[in-house]
């Protein structure tokens, strides 16, 4: 038989205040409902998942010893290589070469764009870059990006009170396909919408709360203008359920229409960044469709799910993963399932379905913006999972089970990331050793896809030359209207646009505008490439380095044909092919 303390984690507190105190309107106990109902609440709510029973798990000891264990773990594969199977990296921090060049050169073919709502993460890798060498700067940069989301991992299940060991499981989502990719500007983005999340669903009754939501807001934008809509989105559903509320409470009316000018005035300075910058996006003459790949019934397929939650490394080890956090959640709710409503945290998982409903909804790609949907499946996942109730069971064996299962998840990933870079990037360093400095390169990734890594890791890898070298590139996120750093020309370049997404589409002129050809295949491809106008500069491994020869340009294109952009004879030495002009 269980004591009353188990039943009730309150009952001490009555059975220590005389009778005629508790039935008082004025009694003590009255006065304690109103001052700490919250303090009762929220021992009520750990005793209803559970942790009540096992105090020991809500030990702010544990709680610090199991996020130094997530941390630790989360931040071990960027420092046991040197290239790690980030798509976008190198891209980024060519941007971060380009703004020093930019502003040593204000009439130069760059320029900057100050209210870009993408540059947050700029601010990050330029720190970064400012303390480290490129190939360090990089990894740190995602390294701190990985910590902040372990760290809003525990931070949320700590202000929410929820199961310590949920967050451990829910860290390892930073190994996502939002990673893989280098969507920087979108991962560095989440804790910032973890503390809106948490500030917009607070009433507001000082200006200092108005301030905060403010700078809240303004740094979604300057992460990404997608989060800044997630944010608005949230806020309107905390209205909503304010606005259901208004029925129930006397006053509420009132305090819900102070509370939206408020918010209005908070979000203010963010829509005035928006209009700033939309009308140079617009005038940029960016359109592309939406395209769904997938339609949103499909998306509900465990194939789908799973990849979009993590989707980063191929083989069983993402769905052993998934496979451990649905045990975790079907038990969670099986042991609740006489009281789930109270043992579920209804905001975590309002704001979780929220997110969700973008993965299952959204397009998968729209203009530059590829993996659109899924990119929200792995926050939704982190909120949806620390909302359900966590098992009972053991502390101890909890504990141990879940380092475990986090301790093997990061060890492979991090076996498979140093088996990428020793068996699939080989040649790599040779070949940018070997690169002279501002070469105009032109990158050709003929593998394109990895049997370790899913998506397209090589896609931008040949942009570590303009990192380590600078000079020019034959596609750079400078063409993106988006990004921090642009061409202030908007002339299309004169060889085959895409070379970078379809190498097969390389036509002998496009060779004219470059210097080098940093090459990524299989023998077959390199026999290939040599049969063609170059010279092997770097001769073994799958990334080779060429160097193009000088020959006969019959029929290429004159200055005027170009708008002024590129030169007439683009191989001569003094040329700027790759560059713009004013």
């Amino acid at each position: 038989m269980r004591r009353d303390n188990d039943r009730d984690p309150t009952a001490w507190l009555q059975r220590a205040i005389p009778a005629n105190d508790r039935q008082e309107t004025g009694g003590f106990l009255s006065k304690l409902r109103a001052s700490s109902s919250p303090c009762v609440a929220v021992l009520r709510q750990h005793h209803i998942e559970g942790l009540g029973v096992h105090s020991m798990s809500l030990h702010v000891g544990e709680r610090g010893a199991l996020f130094v264990a997530s941390a630790l773990l989360a931040l071990t594969p960027f420092f046991v290589v040197t290239f790690p199977p980030i798509t976008d990296l190198p891209q980024h921090l060519a941007q971060v070469r380009l703004f020093g060049e930019a502003l040593a050169d204000p009439h130069g073919p760059y320029g900057i764009q100050w209210w870009t709502p993408y540059s947050l993460q700029y601010a990050l890798l330029g720190l970064c870059r400012a303390i480290a060498p490129p190939l360090l700067a990089g990894r740190l940069a995602f390294a701190i990006c990985a910590l902040l989301w372990v760290a809003t991992a525990h931070a949320l299940a700590a202000n929410r009170a929820r199961s310590p060991p949920a967050a451990v499981l829910v860290s390892l989502f930073v190994f996502c396909n939002v990673l893989y990719w280098g969507f920087l500007s979108f991962a560095i983005g989440w804790p910032v919408f973890a503390a809106w999340m948490l500030a917009a669903d607070r009433e507001i009754r000082r200006p200092r709360q108005v301030l905060l939501l403010a700078a809240l807001a303004l740094a979604l934008y300057a992460c990404h203008a997608l989060w800044l809509l997630a944010g608005i989105a949230w806020m309107g559903v905390v209205t909503l359920t304010e606005v259901a509320d208004v029925w129930r409470r006397r006053g509420a009316l009132r305090v819900l229409v102070r509370t939206l000018i408020w918010r209005a005035c908070a979000l203010a300075p963010a829509a005035i960044a928006l209009a700033l910058w939309t009308p140079g996006f617009q005038a940029s003459g960016v359109h592309a469709p939406a395209s769904w790949d997938t339609a949103p019934l499909t998306r509900l397929n465990p194939r789908w799910l799973v990849d979009a939650v993590l989707g980063g490394l191929r083989g069983p080890l993402e769905w052993l993963l998934m496979g451990v956090v649905f045990a975790w959640l079907v038990l969670g709710v099986a042991q609740h399932r006489e009281r789930l409503r109270e043992a579920i945290d209804g905001r975590l998982l309002l704001a979780g379905a929220l997110l969700a409903l973008f993965a299952l909804l959204l397009p998968d790609r729209y203009m530059h913006t590829i993996h659109l949907a899924q990119r929200w499946a792995p926050f939704a996942a982190v909120l949806l999972v620390l909302a359900m109730p966590a098992p009972r069971l053991r502390p101890e064996l909890v504990r141990v089970v879940v380092v475990s299962v986090a301790t093997l998840f990061v060890a492979v990933t991090a076996l498979t990331w140093v088996a990428f870079e020793r068996r699939e990037l080989t040649g790599l360093a040779a070949a940018l050793e070997r690169l002279p400095s501002k070469p105009r390169v032109l990158g050709l990734d003929y593998q394109q896809e990895s049997p370790r890594v899913r998506g397209r890791p090589f896609l931008q890898t040949f942009a570590w030359a303009q990192v380590l070298r600078g000079g020019t590139l034959n596609f750079s996120f400078a063409a993106y209207p988006t990004s921090l750093v642009v061409f202030r020309s908007s002339q299309p370049p004169p060889w085959t646009p895409k070379l970078y997404w379809y190498p097969r589409h390389l036509q002998s002129r496009d060779l004219d505008y470059f210097d080098y050809v940093v090459v990524n295949g299989t023998p077959r491809d390199h026999e290939l490439v040599a049969r063609w106008r170059v010279t092997p500069v770097t001769t073994t491994g799958s990334w080779r380095l060429y160097r193009i020869d000088e020959g006969d340009r019959p029929g290429m294109p004159v200055a005027q044909d170009w708008g002024g952009r590129w030169d007439s004879n683009p191989r001569q030495p003094e040329s700027q092919s790759g560059a713009l002009t004013n």
